[in-house]
């Protein structure tokens, strides 16, 4: 393995670390949902007497 890819690997080593332990910005960090899962959510939400799950639209 290069010295580079390396030091690339030990970089995201230490952003995992940083957030892990509350010490990194939050705000650079985002969770994305798959658009297939959301619309199966939002699907299955539709039936009568259901109502949509918190935090989807």
């Amino acid at each position: 393995m290069s010295k580079h890819a390396f030091n690339k690997i030990m970089r995201g080593l230490d952003d995992v670390r940083a957030y892990l332990d509350g010490t990194a910005d939050k705000r650079r960090y985002r969770v994305h949902t798959p658009k297939l899962i959301a619309m199966r959510r939002r699907q299955k939400a539709k039936k009568p007497g259901d109502q949509t799950p918190k935090g989807s639209k």
